[in-house]
Parts: C-alpha cells; structure tokens; sequence
C-alpha cells in the first residue's frame, strides 16, 4: 500500500488511486476522508454492511463446524472478494466501528479456516486496524502475525514481525522470550524448498488443523495412512513419525491458499523411499510432481540420495500418470499377498533388475514395512546373485 502523507485544509492525496484529505484539529489529532461523491459513500455504506452481514454468517456455520472441507476453498474465495472494499473502507471515518467488527470476525474466521494468507492481508495490508486498537492489542496482533507466519514456513517473516514489535515495546518480556525462541529455532531450521508457487516446510504439531481440512478417507486408503478419529490419534501419530531420524515429513504449502498436502521422503544409505498426497481440491493441479521435485532435491542435496523408490496401488491411475511424469521407472515385479496390487516404482541409474530388487527389499526392511516384493526367477541366474538375495530376505 502507498504511505500515506498528512496534507491539511482542502489538500488531498491519492492512496491506491483513490483521493484522501486530512482534517487535523487544534491538538494535532487527524481523521482521514475520502474524496467522493454523496452516492459513493452511500454505496460503500451499503457494500460494508453486506460483507459484515456474508462473514459473520460464514464464521457462525464455522463455530458450528458447519462447514465441510469441499465447501472450504469456494469460502476462501469468496472472503478475497471484500478485500479490496475492506482495504479502501478502512479510511472511511464514519465506517470505523463497521470495520473493526468487520474485521474482528474475518480474524476469527481465518484462524478458523486456517486460512493464515488472509490472516496475514489483514495484518500487513489493513494497517488502520491497528491504528484503531490499544497497546496491549496491538502485542497480540503481532504475535498472531508471527503464528501466521510460522504456518506458511516463512519462520524468516515470524521473526522479523516480532522483532519490529519489540522496536515499540522494547521491555514487553512476552515479546522478547517468544522472539529469543524463534530466533534460536531457525538457527537449526532445517531448509525451506521452495518455487513461485509452493513450498515445502517442516510439518509441526501445529498443522493439526491445516492437515484435518484436507484430508480425507480417499487418501486414508490410497496412502494406507491410520483413520484419526481424536485429535491425540493425530499427535500420537505425528510423534511416531518425528521418532524416526531418516524420515521427513513436509507440509506442502501453496502461497495463497496455505497447506494443501504433505510429501514424506525416507533415505537409507542414499537411498529414498517416498509418497506423498494433495487435499480433494488441489488434485489434478500439477502440485505433486511440483512438490516431488522439490522433495527430490532436498533429498539429493542434503542427504547425498542417489536414487529413490516408490509404490502405489494399481486402481491409482493420476498417481501412475504423475509418478511417470517425473521419470520414475515401473519396475517388473509386485509384492506378495495381501499386497499385490502395489505396483513398485524407481528413480535412479540404470541397474539390473536383480540389483533394483534386492536395494528395494532391504529398503523395505529398514523402513519398517511390511511389504516384500515377488522376485522373477529370471533376475537371479548365478549363485552370486541367490547369496545377495537371501542376505537380502533375512
């Protein structure tokens, strides 16, 4: 947004295009005025008091848990639609209660939605909400900002918003303790992969509820992932993920639209074994092979992964088109029953089918699976070969 320069008398300034005069009284208190006509006003009036009415109804269904994960991104849509009134109204003086309400309850509703880029509009770009609020409020709106932040992986912009806050209140402790812990947690940050659009960042126990909004029974099954009916099933299972030192686990987090799946990798001795899904809404985007790139290189570059395995059921024909577009090879053999309709799929130099065989299987061991692929007699012609797959199976 423009700055915004302080003229008096009948002098005006343009903000985002539209004219503004200030009026300052005998104490130097200043108002801000637009510079339109009679009927402008009355149908920003108008427009503001029909965007008040739309968010508060959306956030009552969204107390109510009313609203259904395939209903969330059309709602977040529709919210983008008032930004640009809420932008231009929040100079309107005589609209000032309207939009703090206004805005109070699209704050409840984005932490609601977890729709933490909205959350962040609000917070950088309605700047006289603040204006608007007392000291102590303020401190809180910064530290909603840096949650907001943290959500997205920018733990860079987390920091520097608590750091801008401590500028003004210096001796607020509260303030300094949580940028002291920010501070020290980025030193060990591990890396931020990233492209224009998507990034992968870390998942924390506080995706929670970004991961809830996406996922549903159709990716419970096609991932072979636990049915989380508690909150607790959810941590219990996140804390058997971390335990594990050769797994990581990213949230993948879309610039406007925040978390819309994960992508797990698995290295052994350089080499990888991964899956990853996308929420209903965000399948058939393109994201995937995107997300997998990215987990590619943070594999190859920070864990020396040469080469890298994956599996997926047979019926999961996108996941066959999209795992073929990143040049992953179909390997010749399945696994043994309950579990032959996993087809096994391999990124990587070329090798002999015996040797792909025999790294998948001890892979499989090491990552804990159940699986074990069927060999072909043909891939094992010399007793050099049977030793290495015995040694392999055992």
């Amino acid at each position: 947004m423009s700055a915004v320069t302080v003229l008096t008398g009948d002098e005006y300034v343009a903000v985002n295009g539209w004219p503004i005069r200030a009026v300052i009284d005998d104490e130097n208190n200043y108002e801000l005025y637009f510079q339109k006509s009679k009927s402008s006003i009355i149908e920003e009036h108008h427009e503001l008091e029909h965007s008040q009415k739309t968010i508060l109804a959306i956030l009552v269904d969204a107390k109510k848990n009313a609203i259904a994960p395939s209903q969330r991104l059309s709602l977040l849509i529709q919210l983008r639609d008032f930004l640009p009134l809420l932008e231009r109204g929040q100079y309107l003086s005589e609209e000032k209660n309207r939009f703090t309400k206004t805005i109070k309850s699209l704050t409840e509703l984005a932490y609601l939605l977890c729709d933490w880029s909205l959350l962040i509009f609000i917070r950088t770009r309605l700047s006289a909400y603040w204006v608007y609020q007392a000291s102590q409020e303020r401190i809180e709106l910064s530290f909603s900002l840096s949650t907001a932040y943290q959500h997205v992986g920018r733990y860079d912009l987390a920091e520097q918003s608590l750091a801008s806050a401590l500028l003004i209140y210096p001796s607020h402790s509260g303030l300094h303790n949580t940028w002291y812990s920010l501070k020290e947690e980025n030193l060990q940050q591990q890396t931020y992969h990233h492209d224009n659009e998507i990034s992968l960042t870390p998942l924390t126990s506080e995706h929670l509820h970004d991961f809830a909004w996406q996922y549903s029974e159709p990716i419970k099954e096609l991932c072979n992932l636990p049915l989380f009916v508690e909150n607790d099933d959810w941590h219990y299972w996140y804390q058997d993920m971390q335990a594990d030192p050769n797994r990581y686990l990213f949230a993948v987090i879309h610039q406007e639209w925040g978390f819309i799946g994960c992508v797990n990798l698995q290295v052994f001795n350089g080499t990888g074994f991964f899956y990853y899904w996308f929420g209903d809404d965000f399948q058939g985007c393109g994201f995937g092979p995107r997300a997998v790139n990215l987990l590619m290189d943070f594999g190859y570059h920070e864990h020396g992964m040469h080469c890298c395995y994956a599996k997926v059921y047979t019926h999961n024909l996108p996941s066959h088109k999209a795992i073929n577009k990143l040049g992953f090879k179909k390997l010749p053999f399945t696994a043994i029953h309950p579990d032959e309709n996993e087809v096994f799929y391999y990124w990587g130099g070329l090798k002999p089918d015996h040797q792909l065989f025999t790294e998948l299987t001890i892979l499989l061991k090491n990552i804990g699976s159940s699986l074990q692929p069927v060999p072909h007699k043909e891939m094992f012609n010399t007793n050099n070969d049977t030793s290495i797959l015995s040694e392999a199976l055992r």
